[in-house]
């Protein structure tokens, strides 16, 4: 079951990057999620904006190694 949840913190790590380089180039979070998130990642607007207030690096680092809390 940790591993799912490693999967899921993953995948919420890879779309904030994105949206984080993307918007160092003044791109804004709705353009971001029409043009590149939902191309790549079909996903609906609420679990985009869900998946950017997760701090995900945070709870990855809290499973530890074994994927374990």
């Amino acid at each position: 079951m940790a591993s799912n949840r490693r999967y899921f913190l993953e995948r919420v790590i890879m779309i904030q990057t994105i949206v984080k380089e993307e918007k160092r180039h003044g791109k804004t979070q709705t353009w971001i999620f029409d043009n590149i998130i939902r191309l790549q990642h079909p996903m609906s607007r609420s679990t985009f904006n869900n998946y950017m207030c997760i701090n995900a690096k945070r709870e990855l680092a809290k499973l530890g190694p074994n994927g374990l809390p």
